[in-house]
């Protein structure tokens, strides 16, 4: 009810702006969605907002009302939050370019042996890696060593320069040359990105404007 009214009162005071806060979480906001970016700020009189943040944070936005809707690749509570798929995308391993895994298919054993760079706590991609590594009743103590790093950024550049593996979604794992693509055996691993807002908001034309 809260957002309706906000909604209402935008449109009064804006005069035909149309104003868009929305979430993404890092994979999506710095990987997939600048062209629509650029599509909507192409339109006149369009005003956004863009949070860019993990999975954990941007439902908390949600729910404080902060945000109209936003795009994420993590797991989300669907008894409290409506959501329409906007496309599916392969995880997977990446290494140096010269590394023994790149273009191979390997083993959960064989990747414990390595070191692990990955995401914080309340990361899609972290809570995706979890997820596998139990059904193999492992975890991520039980790597050779692993290193916690907030920025794929600064994820990426330590991969390339050998200090370790990751796992990230394949559009970000094609976005550099110098990286080595691998997956792990048995059941590819492909998820969901989906527009999630708060349950029974309309959030319908605010979506038209975007997606």
């Amino acid at each position: 009810v809260q957002q309706r009214e906000n909604f209402l009162r935008e449109k009064i005071k804006n005069n035909g702006l149309r104003e868009l806060r929305i979430g993404a979480t890092k994979t999506i906001g710095d990987y997939v969605i600048t062209d629509r970016i650029h599509d909507f700020l192409n339109q006149p009189d369009t005003a956004l907002t863009l949070i860019v943040d993990n999975t954990k944070h941007l439902l908390h936005l949600l729910e404080q009302n902060t945000l109209d809707y936003a795009i994420i690749e993590g797991f989300f509570d669907k008894n409290r939050f409506g959501s329409q798929l906007y496309r599916r995308e392969p995880f997977v391993g990446i290494c140096p370019k010269d590394h023994p895994f790149a273009g191979r298919e390997v083993s959960v054993e064989e990747i414990l042996k390595e070191t692990l760079i990955h995401r914080e706590n309340g990361s899609g991609t972290l809570a995706i890696l979890e997820e596998k590594l139990l059904e193999h009743n492992e975890s991520l103590e039980r790597f050779h060593r692993h290193i916690c790093i907030s920025s794929f950024k600064m994820i990426i550049n330590l991969i390339k320069s050998g200090y370790g593996i990751s796992f990230v979604y394949e559009v970000l794992a094609k976005s550099d040359p110098e990286l080595g693509i691998f997956t792990l055996k048995g059941e590819p691993i492909v998820r969901e990105f989906n527009v999630i807002y708060l349950k029974h908001a309309d959030v319908r034309e605010k979506m038209e404007w975007f997606l």
